[in-house]
C-alpha cells in the first residue's frame, strides 16, 4: 500500500546473502525465514503464517515482476517479500526501496511487487502518483468511475485508483510516463512541471482528455498465463476435467487451504467460437469461471463490468460462482477456471454441460 523509503531500525545494507547474480546484501528484515526463492524473488514466511504457498501463487509473483519491468521498460532489482497472514501495527503492509523489499499479506502482494518494481528504477512522483500506478495492475479491473480528478489528486497527496496512471501508459507510452518519477519525490509544482515536459499540456488539459478518452475499464493482466489450455471439443456436448491435487504445481494457487481460502487448481479452459452466445451450466460443480479477459470498457463512461452486458452473473472477481444453480451463457472462449482443495492428494474435477 504504501512507499516508504527507511521506515525500518532493521534495514540493513551489509553483505551477507546472494539472490541471483546481484551483489550480496543482508536481509531488510532479520529472522524471518526465507520458504520459498522464485526467479526474482525470495519469500520469507512469518511465523504467525505457517502455511505453504503453491507453486502457482509463487509462479505469478514472477509473472507479474516481469509484466511489470516491460511495461515500464525496465530491468527489476532482486526482491525480498516478507509474507504475513496479518501484518503487525509495527510493519504495515508497504513496500522499501533500498533494495526492494516488501512487507504483504496476500491481498496486497500484487500492489506492493508493482512498488518493488517500480521505484528502485523509476523513481518516486507525488502520492497520487506512485499509488495510482500500483494500482494500476492488481487483480481487478481499473474503473474509470473511481477515479477522482488527477489535477485534485496530486494537489491533495491522496492516492489514485490506478486507471489514470493504465491511460497514460496505454495510450502515451512508457517514455513519457516515466518522465513525471525521480528520487527525490518531486514537489506538487515539479509534478506539474513534469506533466508540461512530458506531455506538453497543463495537468488540467491532460486530465480533460482522459475523461472523454478512457475507456470505463481496462481487464485484469495476466489472469490467465501460465496456465495449461483445456480444449471442449466442439462436437461434445460436455466437458470433464480431472486431476490429483498438489500445491506445489505451477497449476495450483493459495497460501492458507483453509475453509473460507482454499486452494485451487487452475487451468485455461478454451471453447470454440461456435459456443459463443450458448447456455451451459455445471454439474454438480464446485468452483468459478472467471473470463480470461472482459477487453476494454466503453470510452467515457462511468460505469463497471457489473453494470454492463460484457459477461452474466459477475461474482466478485467477474466470474461465475459454479455452485449457484444457474444457467450461464458463453460470451468469450477462454476461461480461467478454479477448482478449490484442501489437502493435497485430493481429485478435484469438474463436469460442464451444454443447455
Amino acid at each position: 500500500m504504501r512507499a516508504a523509503k527507511k521506515p525500518l531500525a532493521c534495514l540493513a545494507l551489509a553483505a551477507t546473502t546472494v539472490l541471483g547474480c546481484e551483489e550480496a546484501r543482508e536481509p531488510a528484515i532479520r529472522g524471518v525465514p526465507v520458504a520459498h526463492e522464485t526467479r526474482y524473488a525470495r519469500v520469507a514466511i512469518s511465523e504467525d503464517n505457517p502455511h505453504r504457498i503453491c507453486g502457482g501463487t509463487l509462479g505469478s509473483i514472477d509473472r507479474h515482476v516481469e509484466y511489470v519491468a516491460s511495461r515500464l521498460d525496465v530491468e527489476p532489482a532482486p526482491i525480498e517479500v516478507y509474507w504475513y497472514e496479518q501484518a503487525p501495527e509495527t510493519l504495515e503492509t508497504a513496500a522499501y526501496f533500498d533494495f526492494a523489499a516488501v512487507v504483504t499479506v496476500n491481498d496486497t502482494l500484487l500492489h506492493e511487487l508493482v512498488h518493488a518494481v517500480a521505484i528502485p528504477t523509476i523513481g518516486t512522483a507525488q502520492h497520487f502518483l506512485t499509488e495510482d500506478l500500483a494500482h494500476a495492475f492488481e487483480d481487478d479491473p481499473t474503473l474509470l468511475e473511481d477515479t477522482r480528478s488527477p489535477a485534485q489528486g496530486v494537489q491533495d497527496d491522496v492516492r489514485g485508483s490506478g486507471h489514470f496512471s493504465r491511460w497514460l501508459l496505454e495510450t502515451r507510452g512508457e517514455d513519457r510516463y516515466k518522465m513525471l518519477f525521480d528520487t527525490p519525490t518531486p514537489t506538487i509544482e515539479g509534478i506539474r512541471d513534469r506533466f508540461r515536459r512530458a506531455y506538453g499540456s497543463e495537468l488540467e488539459e491532460l486530465e480533460a482528455d482522459f475523461f472523454a478518452e478512457a475507456p470505463a475499464w481496462y481487464p485484469v493482466v495476466g489472469l490467465c498465463d501460465g496456465l495449461e489450455e483445456v480444449h471442449w471439443d466442439q462436437e461434445q456436448g460436455s466437458l470433464s476435467f480431472q486431476t490429483v491435487a498438489d500445491c506445489s504445481s505451477a497449476s495450483a494457487f493459495g497460501h492458507t487451504g483453509s475453509e473460507e481460502a482454499p486452494y485451487v487448481e487452475a487451468f485455461n479452459l478454451v471453447v470454440p467460437q461456435d459456443f459463443i452466445g450458448r447456455d451451459f451450466a455445471a454439474v454438480d460443480a464446485v468452483g468459478w469461471m472467471i473470463p480470461c479477459t472482459i477487453g476494454e470498457g466503453p470510452t467515457g463512461e462511468t460505469i463497471s463490468p457489473v453494470e454492463s452486458e460484457a459477461v452474466d452473473h459477475f461474482d466478485g472477481r467477474l466470474g461465475y460462482d459454479l455452485q449457484r444453480p444457474f444457467v450461464y451463457r458463453f460470451k468469450s472462449t477462454a476461461y480461467r477456471v478454479e477448482i478449490p482443495f484442501r489437502e493435497d492428494g485430493e481429485v478435484v474435477s469438474l463436469e460442464l454441460s451444454l443447455r
